[in-house]
């Protein structure tokens, strides 16, 4: 019991690959891969040996409180490796952010769960001259004249840009440049000049190539604001839930890749022509959920072209969800019938369909127009065991999600699996299903 191995032990790190030992290590945390370099004077130089083990500090996952005498030693280690940081449950905010920018060149900051911060936030990250990235999360509470301040600091030198405040009634980012920004992601009780914020994102940020607007949907509504991103030539993914009343003009640039819309109150989308016109031809990704998601829905596919050439240059949409709470059931039968019969939803794979809702005919127009099909979720609708045949019989068909549908019977989900595909049945309330589990 004198020694703390076997005499006939090997150390890993000798027998193993390097590129093997790395991709296991890659998975210890910063504090254990700090704790295995006092294993022995070899684990030292070989954890030291691999910068990538030390660039990254995560304390997400911290359950104590954790002291400034760990962000030392986390300093002393990383040094200029460290470049990226995820601060949670710190002893002291201030004096560990500090140490950090003074002597790591961060360029990737995460801040979760710190608490209120004032204008000291904004001083200290005015001397972080590396810093490309911000996030501010969950538990990190800061005001709108800070934020303002706070992102006016590094507009010259952000790249990346997401702000969780829900209780923050406006965002201001003010009309300044922002030459480099390319992913923003803005999270907030509601937007008090959702009109400015939307002027100044298309006017200041040409580089934008992802944007997110989420607001809190109970709070106050907008009327007849417009929205034009036709100048942003590089934008690929736009993510929108906001809260509109009357017509709002949608323009969008026909860069999108992948298009989000959530709109869950009784208003008008007017659609511009130029949508119609251009086609967004490079779409391979849509949700919607908006009153007019039908009307919407054939504007976004376009008129169908008769030049093959032109034709091919349009890209196949392969991810589609869609919501029908606010339409006709007669009238958005028959214009999602015309929908699947498109080209572009020809190789359609994924699949989501409306909640709460009764289509006739929905899974005999899914068999016979989406042969492609790969997943569907039909969670929340009206599903019966003839309906799910139907849908087990489609040539590539992988997986259904069925959670929460009251008219599907327990032996259509067991026979459709073992018809070889996979049925997700967890029922979304929490409830216990109906088989016993022995111990």
């Amino acid at each position: 019991m004198s020694q703390l191995s076997p005499p006939k032990s090997v150390d890993p790190l000798t027998v193993l690959p390097r590129e093997l030992a790395e991709q296991i290590l890659e998975y210890l945390t910063f504090q254990q891969r700090m704790n295995a370099c006092l294993v022995s004077k070899e684990w030292t130089s070989f954890f030291r040996s691999v910068p990538s083990l030390w660039q990254r500090l995560d304390l997400s996952d911290a359950r104590r409180k954790v002291r400034p005498a760990f962000i030392s030693r986390a300093i002393n280690v990383g040094r200029q490796r460290l470049t990226s940081a995820t601060l949670h449950k710190l002893y002291d905010f201030d004096k560990s952010l500090a140490a950090l920018i003074r002597h790591c060149p961060l360029q990737d900051l995460t801040l979760l769960d710190t608490g209120v911060q004032s204008h000291n936030l904004v001083d200290l990250l005015r001397e972080a001259a590396h810093l490309k990235a911000l996030r501010i999360l969950e538990g990190t509470q800061i005001g709108q004249r800070t934020l303002k301040q706070l992102v006016t600091s590094l507009s010259t030198s952000l790249e990346t840009l997401v702000c969780y405040a829900p209780n923050n009634k406006m965002v201001d980012l003010g009309m300044r440049p922002y030459q480099r920004l390319t992913t923003l992601k803005i999270c907030v009780g509601s937007f008090a000049a959702l009109e400015t914020f939307f002027e100044a994102v298309a006017t200041c940020m040409p580089h934008l190539r992802f944007f997110t607007a989420h607001q809190d949907l109970r709070h106050a509504s907008h009327t007849r604001v417009p929205l034009d991103l036709t100048a942003l030539d590089k934008l690929e993914c736009l993510d929108l839930r906001l809260r509109w009343t009357g017509c709002v003009d949608v323009m969008l640039p026909t860069t999108l890749r992948l298009l989000r819309l959530h709109v869950p109150h009784e208003c008008v989308l007017k659609t511009s022509a130029s949508i119609t016109e251009v086609r967004l031809p490079r779409l391979a990704e849509l949700s919607l959920d908006v009153p007019s998601v039908a009307a919407l829905l054939h504007a976004i596919l376009g008129v169908e072209d008769t030049d093959a050439e032109a034709e091919e240059l349009v890209s196949d949409i392969h991810t589609l969800a869609l919501s029908v709470r606010y339409v006709g059931m007669g009238e958005y039968t028959s214009d999602l019938a015309a929908a699947f019969q498109r080209r572009r939803l020809r190789q359609l794979k994924h699949l989501t369909t409306p909640h709460e809702s009764d289509i006739d005919r929905f899974a005999s127009m899914v068999a016979e127009s989406l042969q492609a099909l790969e997943s569907i979720d039909v969670s929340g609708t009206k599903i019966t065991g003839v309906e799910m045949k139907q849908l087990v019989g489609m040539p590539r068909l992988k997986r259904i999600t069925v959670k929460d549908c009251p008219h599907l019977g327990r032996d259509a989900v067991q026979w459709a699996r073992s018809q070889g595909v996979i049925v997700d049945d967890r029922a979304s309330g929490g409830g216990h299903s109906g088989l016993k589990v022995r111990y």
